[in-house]
C-alpha cells in the first residue's frame, strides 16, 4: 500500500469521526443518555463511598441507594442556599439514569416535599410522568442533608417508555365499562354505583407485581357504592386503546365477626358463648386464650391442659392435621417430663 493511499484512508476516517462526534455529544447532553459503561462507573463510585445499592427484579434498574448520615454523597450542583427541590434534581441529574430516567427534569414532577423541624434533612417525592401523563407506581424519593449531600434515593421507574398518549377508547366509554363490571362483580345495580373522575395514566404492571406485559395507556377511576354501608370502592384501570379492564381491586377490606363457643368437652353444641371478634382481644388473652397450661402437682406428675378455640363451623384439613401434630408433640412432652420426675416422686421428693 502506497503512502498516498494511506493518507487518503486516514483523511477519510478523520472526516467520518469529525462528522460523527458533534451529533453524539449533542445527543448525550440533551437527552441525558448514559450508557452501560457510565452506569457501571457511577455504581462503582457510589460503592466506593460506602453506598448500599439494590435493584428492581423486574426492570433490572436500581431502586435504592443509601448511605449513613455521617457520610453523605457529595453531589455536584448542590449548595446550602439552594431549595431542597433544586438540590434533589441535581442529584437526579447525576444518578437518575441508574433508575431508568433519561431526562429527569421532563420525566418527573414534584409530588411532595418536606423539611425536618430542625432543617437538617429534606425529602422530595417525585411522580414519574410520560409526556405529561402520570405513571402509576412510578415514584422516586430523594433525601438530602442541609448541606445538599445525598442520603438516599429510592423508588421505581418505568424505563424507556415510548407509547403514545392519545386514547382510542373514550373516557365515557371507560366509565360505562367499569360500572357494568363492578355491578356484575358485586351483584348490585349500576344505579347503586358512582364513579370518580377519569384520569388518563400509564400503567406498567412490572411496578406493582411480577409481569411480562408491557406498559399501556389506561383510564384510571374509582367505582363506589352510593350507599356507604355497601363495601364497594373498586380501583379500576381500563385500557385506553382496547377498552378492556387490565386491573381492578376493592379498596374496602372485609372483616369477619365470628363467635367462639366452648362445649366443655361435651356433645352439647354449640355450647356456651365465650367471646367474639367484636369483643376485642377477649379470645386471645386471659382465661379464654388459646394456649398450654402446665400444672405440677404435689405428686411430681405434670398435667397438661390444652385449650384451643377455633372460629367458624368448618376447619380445613390442613389445620386439623397441624393441630393433631401439635397435640401429639405436647403429649410426648408430657410423658418425657413425667418420666424425668418419676424417681423424685417415688422418693417422696415432689415439687
Amino acid at each position: 500500500m502506497t503512502a498516498k493511499r494511506v493518507s487518503v484512508l486516514l483523511l477519510g476516517a478523520a472526516l467520518v469521526v469529525s462528522a460523527t462526534l458533534p451529533f453524539t455529544s449533542w445527543y448525550i447532553a440533551s437527552a441525558g443518555v448514559v450508557d452501560d459503561t457510565d452506569q457501571a462507573l457511577l455504581v462503582s463510585d457510589l460503592k466506593t463511598q460506602g453506598a448500599r445499592i439494590t435493584y428492581h427484579r423486574q426492570t433490572q434498574k436500581v431502586n435504592f441507594i443509601s448511605v449513613t448520615p455521617q457520610s453523605p454523597i457529595i453531589v455536584s450542583g448542590t449548595s446550602v442556599a439552594a431549595a431542597p427541590a433544586n438540590n434533589a434534581m441535581a442529584a437526579l441529574q447525576t444518578y437518575g439514569a441508574l433508575f431508568g430516567l433519561q431526562d429527569p427534569a421532563s420525566e418527573l414532577r414534584v409530588k411532595k416535599q418536606r423539611t425536618s423541624a430542625a432543617g437538617r434533612r429534606s425529602m422530595v417525592r417525585y411522580q414519574q410522568v410520560h409526556k405529561g401523563i402520570p405513571v402509576i407506581g412510578g415514584e422516586l424519593n430523594v433525601n438530602m442533608d442541609r448541606n445538599g449531600g445525598l442520603l438516599s434515593m429510592n423508588g421505581e421507574i418505568s424505563p424507556q417508555l415510548s407509547l403514545g398518549v392519545r386514547p382510542v377508547f373514550a373516557a365515557k366509554d371507560a366509565r360505562h365499562k367499569a360500572l357494568a363490571a363492578v355491578a356484575k362483580w358485586h351483584q348490585v345495580s349500576v344505579n347503586q354505583l358512582s364513579t370518580s373522575a377519569r384520569e388518563l395514566s400509564v400503567y406498567d404492571p412490572r411496578l406493582l407485581s411480577p409481569s411480562d406485559f408491557p406498559a399501556s395507556l389506561v383510564w384510571r377511576l374509582e367505582v363506589s357504592a352510593t350507599d356507604r354501608t355497601l363495601p364497594i370502592r373498586e380501583f379500576v384501570l381500563v385500557d385506553a386503546a382496547l377498552g378492556h379492564i387490565v386491573l381492578h381491586f376493592n379498596q374496602v377490606h372485609r372483616a369477619k365477626n365470628r363467635n367462639t363457643y366452648d362445649a366443655g368437652g361435651t356433645a352439647n353444641l354449640p355450647g356456651t358463648l365465650v367471646c367474639n371478634e367484636a369483643s376485642g382481644d377477649a379470645c386471645s388473652s386471659g382465661a379464654n386464650a388459646t394456649g398450654l397450661e402446665i400444672d405440677t402437682s404435689s405428686t411430681g406428675m405434670v398435667k397438661i391442659a390444652i385449650k384451643s378455640y377455633s372460629h367458624g363451623k368448618l376447619m380445613k384439613n390442613r389445620q386439623r392435621e397441624t393441630e393433631k401434630r401439635v397435640i401429639k408433640q405436647l403429649l410426648t412432652l408430657k410423658d418425657r417430663v413425667n418420666n424425668a420426675l418419676q424417681p423424685e416422686a417415688k422418693g417422696g421428693g415432689g415439687v
